[in-house]
């Protein structure tokens, strides 16, 4: 029976092969998680609920809830594209979901494919002042709530802890530069530092302390996003399309664009002279993870998302210092945020409503996060799916038991806002067209106006891309 246990976990999710997965780790997760099925025959004689996912790292709560009980099972489907897997169905010929978690749901293209959740509501249910209120407002659909908040990243800047390192920040006190307080830290901020950090250089040592275009590319995407670009999914309701009303999945505020690229470039020139400076330091001196140029002082500062530095071993972690990112009284939440939903006509809806019901209860997330230790889990997936829990009260008082690094670094509860939604296959038209479009264009001065050269940039890629349009 164990066999046949094992074999039930493993072939969901070892289905497909993600191109460029964030999740090395999804093999490891199905052989730690076998130790947890060695449950009886009539487990496998219920009809499951079937729950598509995107995001291995539920599979320890989806066992945890089919051991806690012996009338529901939920049986994990991995799908690589979820929303790209849910438009298609029925079409791609397999059963349709009980239920659906993971990144992207909040897309138009599936604004009608889910039922309402106001069932997990009530005065002897769940509390909707339980989560993060922002994050629950963005799961609502005409003020009726069709998906739930489950988990979110918001992005880090890493500082060098220990005062013996050189260039840390705290050795920077002899230039009367103030020590970064609080939880958060802005780009004015950072500049203010990072000019200081170079203009002490000694010796003739070349420093710069830090580019929005290296070492990680997403803080530049976050910065220009927070300042205005508004890139997000295209609606017909909202005047933001490309400049020639060619048709485009992704749209943006002209404005805005033009008015963040210009905070780059006056960045990169009043900080760090120019981008080919700045290119010809990283060739020559950053061939590390950014964190580890941090603790080399190398650079004063990097960008991590939460998931990846809360993965890190524990004693490597215990270097650093950080903050969470912050422009215009927001944080920076990566895109990948997770949301849960029932579809309509779903099947074996009772089992679904059942597991969300189990799911979202603090303590067991608390339990969760135990087994999570105990199985080592932790030391590969962060938190509650792979992020911060939506329910305030784990995320702040809960997961600091079982990270020491959030003990006094708690993300501001009124800056957790929702990311914009973005359109399907957000991350590569993000990894391939604008995060390149961004970096090169911090060093260029075209003729034509800047919303105007993205927008002509897109359109040559999306001609050459048009299952991206």
């Amino acid at each position: 029976m164990k066999s046949q246990a094992r074999r039930y976990i493993v072939v969901g999710m070892a289905r497909k092969k993600r191109k460029g997965s964030p999740h090395p780790h999804t093999l490891r997760y199905a052989a730690a998680l076998a130790s947890l099925l060695a449950l009886s025959c009539t487990l496998f004689e219920r009809k499951p609920a079937i729950l598509w996912t995107d995001t291995p790292e539920i599979l320890i709560a989806v066992e945890m809830f089919n051991a806690s009980q012996d009338r529901h099972i939920i049986e994990v489907h991995y799908e690589e594209d979820l929303p790209g897997s849910l438009s298609a169905f029925p079409e791609a010929g397999k059963a349709g979901p009980s239920l659906v978690l993971g990144r992207g749901l909040r897309t138009q293209t599936l604004a009608d494919y889910f039922q309402s959740m106001e069932f997990l509501f009530g005065p002897l249910a769940l509390s909707k002042s339980a989560f993060y209120p922002a994050l629950l407002e963005g799961g609502a659909k005409d003020k009726r709530q069709t998906l739930i908040p489950v988990s979110f990243n918001p992005l880090l800047v890493l500082i060098a802890k220990d005062a013996a390192v050189q260039n840390s920040i705290d050795s920077m006190t002899e230039l009367d530069v103030p020590p970064v307080d609080g939880a958060v830290i802005t780009m004015d901020e950072i500049q203010r530092r990072a000019s200081l950090f170079t203009a002490a250089s000694k010796g003739g040592d070349e420093r710069i302390g830090f580019s929005p275009r290296w070492p990680d590319q997403d803080f530049l995407f976050q910065w220009v996003q927070l300042s205005g670009a508004g890139f997000g999914e295209a609606d017909p309701r909202r005047d933001r399309k490309s400049q020639n009303g060619a048709s485009s999945a992704l749209s943006w505020n002209p404005e805005g664009l033009e008015a963040a690229v210009a905070s780059l470039r006056a960045y990169v020139s009043a900080t760090n002279g120019s981008a080919a400076a700045e290119d010809a330091y990283a060739f020559k001196y950053l061939f590390a993870p950014g964190y580890k140029n941090v603790e080399t002082g190398k650079i004063l500062f990097a960008a991590m998302k939460s998931t990846d530095f809360f993965t890190l071993p524990p004693v490597l972690r215990y270097r650093y210092d950080y903050r969470y990112f912050s422009e215009g009284g927001r944080l920076a939440i990566s895109e990948d945020i997770r949301y849960a939903g029932i579809p309509k006509n779903a099947p074996n809806r009772a089992s679904a409503r059942r597991f969300l019901r189990w799911f979202f209860d603090a303590d067991h997330q608390k339990a969760i996060l135990e087994k999570s230790l105990s199985l080592r889990l932790s030391e590969s997936a962060f938190g509650i799916a792979g992020g911060f829990s939506a329910l305030q009260d784990v995320a702040e008082t809960t997961m600091p038991g079982y990270y020491a690094d959030l003990v006094g670094h708690i993300p501001p509860s009124a800056m957790v806002l929702p990311p914009e939604t973005m359109p399907p296959r957000w991350p590569v038209l993000k990894d391939e067209f604008v995060l390149p479009w961004l970096v090169a264009t911090a060093g260029d001065n075209p003729d034509a106006p800047i919303s105007e050269a993205f927008s002509t940039s897109l359109q040559a890629y999306l001609d050459k891309n048009p299952d991206l349009r």
